[in-house]
């Protein structure tokens, strides 16, 4: 055996004793041999060529029919992650990890952003975190995502025998909370959580950091509002919207016009529900031409909801807007203030 499979093996020792099945414990260090040694094809058939001849059935039902529990493993990574790289100037870092695929039979693939790619296409999309010091960074979870073109379809949940408990949606945000409790309840040692933007958007996710009492530096969209902690926002009542039963004209701006009686035109934006939707749509494969033209808006309209929009569920979308509301109020009563005091120090300037 090479050396490098001979070192392998002694850094597997730890979690083949968590495997417990002696089967298991002899087709683990075969399987990943086969992922990080030489060769293109890293399917089960080609492997089991290379490093495991003669054992193809048992590596196949390894990866395809074993029924396990993956807890004990987790729990160990945790652990010699810890050991290797924890400490108080450790940081945790929440990303997003792309793998391109094609077909749609594997669960989670969808037309996404994949990072690799640097562009939208075929691939699944999991939640990493990586537990960092210095140069040294070591992955200790990686979650899958299921889009709502998988969670909204229960036949196909069932053809790819996703299990129950994971057929609920949730949002990136959400899964990589969820990842962390195992780290804080195993005491893996780190000083702060990094996300980038696709996570520092999302308020529920920043406020479950803050409860689990940990210190974190995130990445905001540009159009985010960032407050003191000592200002007290006061919510704008939101008008319920009704439905249109009148025809509208749709211009390059994406806000909706309606005819007045009078014959004048009256803007109306659309709903924040009517915004997510059409962006799930595009998400879900649409193409943004087909999707404009059906819902009477440019193209440029659409880009500019996934920049503002993206990753929003319809609450966080409202709340955005409803900040952006309460923003233009301030800036337009600091303004009447502004020319109050200037008004005045005019009046007091002058000699009577």
């Amino acid at each position: 055996m090479a050396e490098w499979e001979d070192e392998l093996e002694r850094w597997l020792k730890p979690f083949l004793d968590r495997l417990g099945h002696k089967t298991r414990q002899r087709m683990c260090p075969l399987y990943v041999a086969g992922l990080i040694g030489p060769g293109d094809r890293k399917s089960v058939q080609p492997m089991a060529e290379r490093v495991a001849s003669g054992n193809y059935d048992q590596l196949h039902h390894f990866i395809a029919d074993g029924v396990w529990d993956a807890t004990p493993l987790e729990s160990e990574l945790l652990n010699q992650a810890d050991r290797l790289v924890g400490g108080q100037d450790a940081v945790l870092v929440i990303d997003d990890t792309a793998m391109p695929k094609k077909g749609d039979r594997s669960v989670g693939v969808a037309a996404q952003y994949a990072s690799p790619l640097g562009k939208t296409a075929n691939c699944q999309t999991l939640v990493s975190l990586t537990l960092a010091r210095g140069e040294v960074p070591v992955m200790v979870a990686l979650r899958l995502f299921l889009p709502e073109s998988w969670t909204s379809n229960v036949s196909r949940l069932k053809r790819a025998r996703v299990p129950v408990e994971h057929r609920t949606p949730r949002s990136k945000p959400a899964i990589a909370l969820a990842e962390i409790d195992p780290a804080i309840a195993a005491n893996v040692r780190f000083g702060c959580v990094l996300a980038d933007a696709g996570y520092g958007h999302s308020a529920p996710f920043r406020q479950g950091l803050t409860a689990r009492g940990l210190a974190w530096a995130v990445g905001i969209p540009r159009h985010l509002k960032v407050y003191p902690v000592d200002v007290q926002l006061i919510w704008p009542v939101t008008k319920v919207r009704g439905r249109l039963t009148c025809p509208c004209v749709f211009p390059p701006d994406g806000v909706r016009v309606r005819p007045k009686k009078d014959g004048q035109m009256k803007r109306a934006r659309f709903t924040e529900e009517q915004i997510i939707a059409v962006l799930k749509e595009h998400e879900a494969g649409a193409k943004t031409a087909d999707l404009a033209r059906k819902h009477g808006v440019s193209e440029a309209t659409i880009y500019n909801w996934k920049a503002k929009f993206g990753g929003m569920d319809v609450s966080e979308a409202k709340r955005l807007r409803a900040l952006e509301d309460e923003n233009a109020k301030l800036k337009k009563l600091l303004a009447e203030q502004m020319l109050d005091a200037a008004a005045l120090r005019e009046l007091l300037s002058k000699k009577w």
